[in-house]
């Protein structure tokens, strides 16, 4: 099992978070904004699809919701023992992101990027660096989401 955190809880890092969950990792989410946690607290920290859902790597049944191992707003407990930090906040908030993370972060973790964007990991990279992350941080990026999702009943 591989423990996941997941860096915004809206479209891209809910569908993140349900589909790792229901492969059987732990995940974690996080957002800086108590609006996009609010609902699913909630809810009990379960998020939960409507419609058709097809999950590649989901043999047989497939679940529609999963509970997610935590949803806050501390950095630190998201990402503290996760291997991959999984970052779906938009381009322009990488900076700032990669200046707060390297507070927390712990030599060997992996940064993923999705989207990136044309050289967001370069540009992480840099700031993680020149902000005191340890050395030995991977950052890399996707071009483009992963998922087409839409986040619905939530703000």
């Amino acid at each position: 099992m591989t423990t996941f955190a997941i860096i915004g809880a809206g479209n891209a890092g809910c569908a993140f978070a349900v589909h790792l969950k229901l492969l059987g990792h732990e995940t974690r989410l996080f957002d800086i904004d108590e609006n996009q946690l609010k609902a699913l607290r909630e809810a009990d920290n379960v998020i939960g699809f409507n419609g058709d859902v097809g999950l590649p790597g989901t043999s047989g049944e497939v679940s529609t919701s999963a509970r997610v191992d935590y949803v806050g707003e501390d950095l630190a407990t998201a990402i503290n023992g996760a291997q991959l930090i999984m970052c779906t906040a938009p381009a322009h908030a990488h900076r700032n992101f990669a200046r707060d993370l390297a507070k927390h972060i712990q030599p060997g973790q992996v940064v993923v990027l999705n989207p990136g964007r044309t050289c967001g990991a370069f540009e992480v990279s840099r700031v993680l660096q020149q902000s005191g992350a340890p050395d030995d941080i991977t950052v890399i990026e996707a071009q483009t989401l992963l998922y087409a999702v839409r986040r619905q009943g939530t703000e």
